[in-house]
């Protein structure tokens, strides 16, 4: 025959649900950086012309990003490392674009 184990008893059971984990706002010190009223300003002004010209924008990106993997392709040296950076600026600016614009209903 197998062994039986018992399961924890209810007090511990408690004990885990009466557990309640720190503030992690209250304990995080904020960066100097991101208080920075120029720097927030900048900011949004990047992401206000990211979305308005998105449409031609994405054409353009794309359009760079297929000459960038060519060049991967090709190329030695540096080419293989500037389209991985190229890849990364899009996808950034995809996903930062994606966070500000709200869903539209449908």
């Amino acid at each position: 025959m197998g062994r039986i184990f018992q399961f924890p008893t209810q007090p511990r059971m408690r004990a885990r649900q009466t557990y309640a984990p720190r503030k992690a706002d209250a304990s995080k010190p904020r960066s100097a950086l991101s208080e920075n009223l120029i720097i927030q300003i900048l900011a949004g002004v990047i992401v206000f012309v990211a979305i308005c010209t998105w449409p031609i924008l994405r054409w353009l990106l794309c359009a760079d990003l297929i000459v960038q993997v060519l060049r991967m392709a090709f190329l030695s040296g540096w080419a293989s490392f500037a389209a991985f950076l190229h890849i990364l600026f899009l996808g950034v600016l995809v996903y930062v674009i994606l966070l500000v614009v709200p869903a539209s209903p449908k």
